[in-house]
C-alpha cells in the first residue's frame, strides 16, 4: 500500500492511497514531500520588511553546552544547538509528528522488520576545511551508515547506541567494540542489519518490530554528518542543517551563520544565531531586558520566581514586551540512592524525611514544577551526620539541593554536592535528568526506584519582536528556520 503525504503549513494531508495487491505480502511506502513553509499571501509584507536587512537572533541558555558533537550532547541546550547544524533521516515538526529531513521517502516491510530509506538528491554539507577543496560535498547513504557505526564505538557515550540495539547486528558490533580492546582483534567491521545498496538508499533490518523506530531516528543523537568530521584532532561540527558553525568562543558562546545552500529555498530567514550560555540565570534575564538576548528557550527556577506569577503566567508589566510560550511538555528529574554507598539507604531515607517536602520548591508555582516525594519512611534508624550527592550543573537540581541543604542544616545534617560526576562509596545521592525522545520514552538503565521526582514544565521567553519560533512538547526541540527578528518598537 503506497501512501503519499504532503506537508504544508505543518499539517499532513493524505493526497492519495493506492492499493497494490500481492499474493504474498506488501510493503508500505511513505512519501512525505516538503512543501515550501514560507508564509502565505497575508504574510508577504512581513517577509519583505525583514528579508532586506541582516537579522540576528541571540539565545540565552542557562545550561552549558560542552559539545556539539551529536553523540556527546548531554542536555536540552546542546540538543537545541545540534538542531541548528544537522538533520537526520527524519525529524519532528511543531506538532510532534514525523516529517522527512534528508530522507525523501521510506518503505516499511510487511513484517515491520525492514525499513528502506531513499535520500533526497539535493542535500549538501556545509563548506568546511574537512573537505579537500573546502566545499561541502553531497550527503550519501554511506554517511548514514557511518553515523550508526560510530554510535557503537568505545570512545563515544552509549546513549545513541541504546536506542538502536534492535537493529540486527548492532548489539554484537557494540559489544565487540567495547570489550575487544585491540582494534586488530575485532572481527565485526560493520553492522549486518544496515545495508547501502547505492548512494541514495539505506536499509535497516530489525530483530523484532519496534513501533518507535522512526521516532528514534528523529532524536538529536541520530542526525547525519560526514565521516570527515571525525578527525585526529577531534570532531569538526559539519552538517547539512539550516545553520553552520562560524565560531566558538569557549563553551559560553557559539556563533552560527545562515547556510545558503540549505535544502529548502529561502530558509532560514535569520542570517545569524548566537547562543550564549551563563549559569547565573538573572544575568541572562538582565541581558534580555537590555535587548542583548531575544530568546531564552528554557527558563530556570530563579527566572521563574522572578517573572512568573502564582498562576504560571507572566507577572504584570512584562507581557507588553515579552511572550511566554508553554510548549506542553516537561522534563523529569529523578533523585536516586546510590546502592554503592557506604551509608545504608534506611539512614539516608531517615535524613530526607526530616525535611518539610512541601517547602523544598517554595514559591515556584506547582503548575510549573511538580514534586513527587516517594522517600520510604523507615523506623528506628538514626540519620547520618553528613549527606552528599554527585555534581550536577543543572539549575533545577542545584535549586533543589540548595533548599534541601538549608533544611537538613536545621537538623544538624551537613549536605554537600561533591565536585565529582562519578558515583563512589562516599556519595549517597544522585539526580538523573530524563528528556523524552518520543512519546512513552523510558531512559535506559533505570537504577533504583526514585526517591523524588521533579516534573518541570517547558517554558520559553522571547522578546515580542521575535516571530515564528517553533517549539513542541519535547523540551529539547526547536525550529528556527522561519524565525524573524523585527525592530523593537518599545526601545
Amino acid at each position: 500500500m503506497t501512501i503519499f503525504l504532503k506537508n504544508r503549513f505543518l499539517a499532513i494531508a493524505i493526497v492519495s492511497i493506492f492499493a497494490l495487491v500481492s499474493c504474498k505480502s506488501s510493503d508500505t511506502t511513505i512519501v512525505i514531500e516538503d512543501a515550501p513553509i514560507s508564509a502565505g499571501p497575508a504574510d508577504t509584507t512581513v517577509q519583505e520588511s525583514t528579508n532586506d536587512r541582516f537579522q540576528q537572533l541571540t539565545i540565552g541558555e542557562v545550561m552549558p553546552i560542552r559539545s556539539i558533537d551529536p553523540l556527546f550532547v548531554e542536555n536540552a541546550a546542546g540538543m537545541r544547538a545540534v538542531q541548528l547544524l544537522y538533520e537526520g533521516l527524519v525529524r519532528y515538526d511543531e506538532n510532534g509528528e514525523i516529517v522527512p529531513a534528508v530522507a525523501k521517502d521510506w518503505t516499511v516491510g510487511s513484517d515491520n522488520l525492514t525499513y528502506r530509506f531513499n535520500l533526497k538528491s539535493d542535500i549538501f554539507y556545509h563548506d568546511s576545511d574537512i573537505f579537500p577543496n573546502g566545499l561541502g560535498r553531497k550527503l550519501t547513504a554511506r554517511d548514514v551508515k557511518y553515523v550508526f557505526e560510530r554510535m557503537g564505538k568505545a570512545d563515544v557515550p552509549d546513549r545513541a547506541a541504546q536506542l538502536f540495539m534492535n537493529i540486527r547486528g548492532f548489539e554484537p558490533y557494540y559489544q565487540e567494540q567495547r570489550q575487544v580492546l585491540q582494534p586488530e582483534d575485532r572481527q565485526l567491521k560493520s553492522i549486518s542489519g544496515i545495508q547501502v545498496p547505492n548512494d541514495s538508499t539505506i536499509t535497516f533490518s530489525l530483530i523484532e518490530p519496534d513501533p518507535n523506530f522512526i521516532n528514534k531516528l528523529a532524536a538529536p543523537y541520530a542526525v547525519i554528518y560526514p565521516r570527515e568530521a571525525v578527525t585526529s584532532n577531534g570532531f569538526k561540527a559539519t552538517g547539512s542543517g539550516p545553520f553552520k558553525l562560524s565560531q566558538k568562543r569557549s563553551d559560553s558562546l557559539y556563533i552560527f551563520s545562515k547556510f545558503e545552500n540549505y535544502r529548502i529555498e529561502n530558509q532560514p530567514v535569520l542570517n545569524r544565531v548566537d547562543i550564549r550560555t551563563r549559569s547565573d540565570e538573572m544575568i541572562l534575564f538582565q541581558a534580555m531586558s537590555r535587548g542583548d538576548i531575544q530568546l531564552m528557550p528554557q527558563l530556570g527556577p530563579r527566572q521563574i520566581l522572578e517573572i512568573i506569577n502564582s498562576d504560571g503566567e507572566l507577572k504584570n508589566g512584562l507581557s507588553n514586551e515579552y511572550k511566554l510560550t508553554k510548549a506542553g511538555g516537561s522534563t523529569m528529574y529523578t533523585l536516586h540512592y546510590n546502592t554503592g554507598s557506604d551509608t545504608q539507604q534506611s539512614h539516608v531515607d531517615n535524613a530526607l524525611n526530616t525535611v518539610e517536602k512541601d517547602s523544598i520548591l517554595a514559591h515556584i508555582p506547582n503548575n510549573v514544577v511538580r514534586l513527587n516525594w516517594s522517600v520510604p519512611i523507615p523506623s528506628g534508624f538514626t540519620p547520618p551526620d553528613t549527606l552528599s550527592s554527585s555534581y550536577s550543573s543543572d539549575a533545577f537540581v542545584q535549586y533543589f539541593y540548595s533548599s534541601l541543604s538549608r533544611q537538613l542544616a536545621q537538623e544538624n545534617i551537613t549536605f554537600e554536592m561533591k565536585s565529582t560526576r562519578v558515583l563512589n562509596r562516599n556519595i549517597e545521592l544522585f539526580f538523573r535528568q530524563i528528556l523524552p525522545l518520543y512519546e512513552g520514552y523510558k531512559a535506559h538503565n533505570a537504577s533504583t526506584e526514585p526517591l523524588v521526582q521533579l516534573f518541570v514544565e517547558s517554558l520559553a521567553l522571547n522578546q515580542k519582536q521575535v516571530d515564528a519560533i517553533k517549539l513542541n512538547a519535547f523540551p529539547w526541540w526547536i525550529d528556527l528556520r522561519e524565525t524573524t527578528v523585527g525592530l523593537n518598537k518599545n526601545r
